[in-house]
């Protein structure tokens, strides 16, 4: 019997020879030729690197120049450095702005007088006395020498970004003072009569390389008033050094007639015995560069190949600056291995690329073999996700098959379908029914919860005045304000009764700050309900007004109904409470009432205050009951509406401890009070009516203030 091939192997090891036979044919053409014209490039590369960094060494140095030959032009007509010190300042500070490799302008003229112009460093004190900080906005250091009068003074002033003086300090009085006039760059512009370019050489504060530029201000017979220079750092030309080598260990460089480095890789690092001057050749301790100028400067020769140590290197000069009137040459040092080695590296990645290729094909012949089964996995993970009710976040993607799309399409139905029922049922309570697998039964367990109910106030009216279907819509907008806010604070909607709510809290997910979740509820509601009572008068709609009643007690919470429908619910005195509560406002006058079980839970955190003692309707025995004001907050916007209530709580406190201590007068005294700090407070009016009354005929010594309420 013959064997037997799976077509999935075959096609596979097919489709793989050919695509190797490609590859491997690819690479040795490309190997070959890249390693014929790699040396044109490289002497390309070293060209264009060459002419960037000669561009970029003019460019970062020419402004030095530049500027102080704009300040001479600027002050051609003084003799006095000092005679134009303001006008010379003001035009050095826009030119460190502009130009943040100049380190400073230092200006002298033929009588010794000196102004210089830097930018102040973090954490700079005062030059002279003790230590003391500058003040911060301290931008810019102006040094003055005045030799005018024959007797040397040296004082300095810091000015702000805006050049204004925010410092002053004069120098103690000594017998030396700095003299421009015997400074390398004074002389230099002095002798030559025109701008003049110093040696790079290291500053002597900073350490850094850097290099002067001056131009003279000349008199009509030729003689020197004034030099303008400034100092330029040149750190930046050792990056441009790093940045542009050739090669991966190729090194690049700017060296002096006098083989001193004006640009190399970690310059500002190199340790060299003599700190006032530039390090040299020398000190790079690089015995390729050493041997490679040594042999440039014995033969002349700008181009040459180098072997040192068994290991041949690509030596390449070129003089630069002449713009600078300077005789620099750039030098470019790269081992000449790591040509055929980037060939190879090259050469390498193609290899790697091309196994990446026939690797990639593998996968995608064999996913396709497999793409039947992929979706079906997806889609058995869609349904698991369902299952646990996430039917917001699961994505059902469209298939190419038709059968798996005809299962995905009866997926995005259930989904929906999901969806839908959500909107009758709380979704937690689906989570809850999922996770535990045992399916919706008749039952219930107690549970200590918070429950809440609203009403609209005179909703009777207002559904008489308006059509059924504005009814409907504005309806639908209160009750869907209204869910976002209590869901959002934790809150269980267990349904609505026409225009009211009932919810709860703690159930079915537990919630150990359910009497503060329900509070804060409440009140955002309240807040919410203002802010569209506005807008719906302003639309020509009917204001909704609404009481709230909560109360914090053990209910007993489950599922009731039949075999074919249930609803999940609260049951219990709580719950009869919670919703008496809510009627009661419209007697006291009041938007939020609390029992005093749920007062115990969130005194701390809200501001609330004493109604009284009632027995709801079908009850003997008395319940405190008190208003909720105002959440405690820290919000600077909110401590006058807390300072405000926590006043009205204070009054009405006494107020109804007098009440309860029989003291008729005293408290008839409070109730007042309580009465001008709000003409809309219905609470005095009642209370007052009731002490006058209990004046005439007092309720006896076993009186405990119960109110007992006739009316839901």
């Amino acid at each position: 019997m013959k064997q037997k091939f799976s077509i999935q192997v075959t096609i596979l090891i097919s489709f793989l020879t050919v695509l190797m036979i490609a590859c491997g044919s690819i690479i040795y053409y490309n190997y070959f030729k890249t390693s014929e014209s790699f040396m044109e490039d490289l002497e390309a590369d070293i060209d264009r690197a060459t002419q960037t960094i000669v561009s970029n060494t003019e460019s970062y140095l020419l402004p030095a120049k530049i500027s102080t030959q704009f300040i001479a032009w600027f002050s051609k007509n003084e003799n006095n450095v000092l005679d134009s010190a303001d006008d010379i300042t003001l035009q050095a500070t826009k030119l460190l702005d502009l130009y943040p490799q100049i380190a400073g302008f230092y200006n002298g003229d033929a009588q010794g007088n000196f102004l210089a112009i830097k930018r102040v460093d973090a954490g700079t004190t005062y030059p002279y006395g003790e230590k003391r900080p500058l003040p911060k906005n301290a931008r810019y250091e102006v040094r003055i020498i005045n030799r005018n009068t024959g007797i040397a003074t040296e004082f300095r002033k810091y000015l702000d970004k805006d050049a204004r003086v925010v410092a002053l300090q004069e120098r103690p009085r000594a017998s030396e003072y700095f003299d421009a006039r015997h400074r390398p760059w004074y002389r230099g512009a002095e002798e030559t009569k025109g701008p003049y370019w110093s040696d790079p050489y290291i500053f002597l504060l900073s350490q850094k390389v850097g290099i002067t530029a001056s131009t003279p201000v000349l008199s009509k017979i030729g003689k020197t008033k004034l030099v303008i220079s400034a100092d330029i750092t040149m750190h930046a030309i050792s990056e441009l050094m790093t940045r542009h080598k050739i090669g991966k260990t190729g090194i690049t460089f700017i060296i002096n007639q006098k083989g001193e480095l004006v640009g190399y890789p970690g310059l500002s690092d190199i340790d060299n015995t003599i700190k006032t001057t530039l390090p040299t050749y020398k000190d790079t301790r690089n015995p390729v560069l050493i041997e490679a100028y040594k042999y440039h400067k014995k033969s002349g020769k700008y181009n040459f190949d180098l072997n040192y140590d068994g290991v041949t290197y690509l030596i390449r000069l070129k003089e630069i600056a002449k713009k600078l009137d300077k005789k620099w040459i750039i030098g470019f040092i790269v081992p000449e291995r790591e040509l055929t080695g980037t060939v190879t590296d090259m050469t390498e990645l193609m290899m790697i690329f091309s196994f990446l290729i026939v690797a990639f094909s593998a996968f995608l012949i064999f996913l396709i073999s497999k793409n039947i089964a992929a979706p079906i996995r997806k889609a058995a993970n869609t349904m698991a996700s369902i299952a646990k009710f996430e039917i917001n976040d699961t994505e059902i993607k469209d298939s190419n098959f038709s059968e798996i799309q005809l299962m995905n399409t009866a997926l995005r139905n259930m989904q929906q379908s999901l969806r839908d029922f959500s909107k009758f049922v709380p979704k937690a309570v689906v989570s809850k029914l999922m996770e535990s697998g045992s399916g919706a039964t008749i039952g219930g367990r107690k549970r200590n919860i918070s429950l809440m109910f609203t009403d609209i106030q005179g909703f009777t009216t207002i559904s008489e005045k308006m059509s059924s279907e504005k009814l409907i819509i504005h309806l639908s907008d209160y009750l869907n304000q209204l869910t976002y806010i209590i869901q959002k604070n934790k809150g269980t909607i267990d349904k609505y009764i026409g225009d009211a709510i009932m919810t709860f809290w703690g159930a079915p997910l537990d919630d150990p700050n359910h009497p503060i979740d329900a509070c804060k509820a409440a009140l955002a509601c309240k807040e919410k309900l203002e802010e569209l009572n506005k807008t719906w008068v302003l639309d020509g709609k009917p204001a909704l007004y609404t009481r709230f009643g909560i109360h914090t007690g053990d209910a007993i919470v489950g599922n009731v109904g039949s075999e074919d429908r249930l609803n999940y619910s609260a049951f219990g005195d709580g719950v009869n409470l919670a919703a008496r509560l809510e009627g009661i406002n419209k007697y006291y006058g009041t938007t939020i009432t609390i029992s005093h079980e749920t007062y115990k839970n969130v005194r701390h955190k809200f501001i609330c205050r004493p109604m009284d003692i009632v027995a709801v309707k079908g009850k003997k025995e008395g319940v405190p009951i008190y208003e909720l004001l105002v959440e405690l907050s820290e919000e600077h916007n909110k401590k006058l509406d807390i300072e405000v209530a926590q006043t009205v709580v204070d009054i009405t406190t006494d107020a109804f401890n007098f009440y309860l201590s029989q003291e008729w007068d005293k408290a008839i005294k409070k109730y007042q009070d309580l009465k001008k700090l709000s003409s809309k407070d219905n609470l005095p009016d009642i209370f007052i009516e009731r002490c006058k009354a209990f004046k005439k005929s007092p309720p006896g010594e076993n009186w405990k203030g119960i109110c007992v309420m006739k009316e839901k």
